[in-house]
């Protein structure tokens, strides 16, 4: 591979810390270990009780790439948008602090993304190994079909970002679905992207990270994520807004059943109650045409039968 290409191409690799003690040395490992060397490693301290604070610090001693942020604990989102704020890099990597990347990630996402003038390049993210080298390049409007197909993925990790992308786009914070509410906007700018399916990016599942938690009020997020990306679908890519709207409906399926589900000991009240006025005025307002026959009934009986539903929901869970 001919160096030349790289010359003056930092990559800025943002990794949001919070209670990983057990990941991040093998995390951080893995990322000042890549081939590629012209990094900027931004280590953000999002309120760590652990000792997760004293390991980034450790690196920043060994390592002049990185430099750690602390701030009090806010998300994943607010630390994100917090490096993203002093980022210098021409592209922008997404790490998270429990997961761990192959030592020519970035290298290979460079090299695609110069070689296609693209502005997104993607790699597998996955928990297994895969040797799958095939590359796809993706233009508009097939960018906004292959998100939606789940041909380009929802996480923010498995990729490469031309910086300028993030010019006025910034992760919601203080809620959960934080990718799902970002990645299509950054789609949407992009005019090429670039997808190498090498599992290049690892996924530590643990029991306690955002999504494995038990179900909470942070995440009926994922309604108004969706929402707002059907919205944006049905003004810019009407062609492919049924789509988007089928997972919608799913997630108000999830959503409620999870909800009705949670009751509050004191007074019996349910999680869903607090949010039922707003999901059926949803309901109504947003057409059920282009739906599944099933998907049409389920979301009647949410509104109309409640209770009934989260029984159907429990059982079927």
């Amino acid at each position: 591979m001919n160096g030349d290409v790289f010359v003056h191409n930092i990559v800025s690799i943002i990794i949001p810390v919070y209670n990983t003690q057990a990941y991040l040395e093998k995390c951080i490992q893995s990322v000042v270990n890549q081939t590629y060397k012209d990094l900027e490693i931004i280590l953000v301290d999002d309120g760590s009780t652990d000792s997760s604070l004293e390991i980034c610090k450790k690196w920043k001693e060994i390592d002049s790439r990185v430099i750690v942020l602390h701030k009090e604990n806010g998300g994943q989102g607010s630390a994100r948008n917090m490096a993203l704020d002093i980022a210098s890099g021409n592209y922008i990597g997404f790490v998270d602090s429990d997961d761990w990347i192959e030592s020519n990630m970035y290298e290979n996402l460079l090299s695609n993304l110069l070689t296609y003038d693209a502005d997104i390049s993607c790699c597998k993210g996955t928990t297994v190994h895969d040797l799958d080298n095939t590359i796809k390049v993706y233009r508009q409007p097939e960018i906004m079909l292959a998100h939606q197909m789940l041909e380009i993925k929802q996480s923010p990790c498995d990729k490469l970002y031309r910086s300028e992308l993030f010019s006025n786009i910034r992760f919601p914070e203080s809620r959960a679905y934080e990718d799902c509410a970002t990645i299509y906007k950054l789609l949407d700018k992009a005019h090429v992207v670039v997808d190498q399916k090498s599992a290049y990016y690892h996924y530590e599942i643990r029991n306690n990270s955002t999504m494995t938690k038990n179900f909470d009020e942070r995440k009926m997020y994922l309604i108004t994520a969706y929402k707002d990306m059907y919205d944006f679908y049905k003004k810019n890519y009407p062609q492919y807004a049924d789509l988007v709207k089928i997972k919608l409906a799913g997630a108000i399926q999830y959503c409620a059943g999870e909800a009705i589900n949670i009751t509050e000991p004191l007074t019996g009240r349910t999680l869903y109650q607090d949010y039922a006025k707003d999901i059926n005025k949803l309901v109504r307002t947003v057409s059920t045409k282009g739906l599944p026959i099933k998907s049409k009934i389920l979301l009647r009986m949410i509104c109309f039968f409640p209770n009934v539903y989260g029984m159907l929901y429990k059982s079927m869970k």
